[in-house]
């Protein structure tokens, strides 16, 4: 048995120290999947998330560097999310070129403080199966159509050639941005 079976595993960013990157390569590993998240350490920070920016390009290098492919979970538009926290975003995946992403929305699960904070907006949708394609199912910052052209943008910046970069569309995009803007809630005497 001295053939080693190929795998692809998810952990996090901060378990991604030289030692266990070492082993994983050692064991077989081919592909980490990071939950990286967001690109804006006030968004980490937000979601208390408990990684920082600094380990998220530390676990890519070392994955890298020990001929692993480093992919990153990205979730857009959690609470407050604004502009400059996409670009963050955006500038961390070209900084740090991981080599796929995977981008959802914020999703509320029941038992976490951001599923208290949104809940009241649910509704009747309670689950992904109850909506569309990367639907926010709280008033986010943004709407789904948003969202949605901001996922195809950074899948553009990781799989077409890293050196190619997308600023116009970029622009475009930042030009209408308030277009996208979710209406405002209206107070509820809280």
């Amino acid at each position: 048995f001295d053939a080693l079976v190929p795998f692809t595993i998810q952990s996090r960013v901060n378990l991604m120290t030289r030692r266990s990157v070492a082993a994983l390569r050692a064991a077989g590993a081919e592909e980490v999947w990071l939950g990286v998240e967001s690109g804006s350490q006030k968004v980490l920070d937000r979601m208390n998330k408990g990684t920082r920016i600094s380990q998220v390009r530390s676990a890519t290098s070392l994955l890298k560097e020990h001929g692993i492919r480093a992919c990153w979970f990205i979730q857009l538009g959690y609470l407050q999310e604004e502009w400059d926290d996409i670009l963050a975003t955006r500038d961390l995946i070209r900084e740090c070129g991981p080599n796929d992403v995977g981008v959802s929305v914020a999703y509320p699960l029941p038992g976490t403080v951001f599923y208290q904070q949104v809940s009241a907006q649910l509704g009747e949708r309670r689950n992904w199966l109850h909506t569309g394609e990367l639907a926010v199912l709280f008033r986010g910052t943004f709407t789904t159509e948003f969202y949605r052209q901001i996922r195809n943008l950074l899948h553009d910046e990781v799989n077409q050639s890293h050196a190619t970069r997308h600023d116009a569309a970029w622009a475009e995009l930042a030009a209408t941005r308030d277009d996208f803007r979710s209406e405002p809630l209206l107070a509820t005497g809280d």
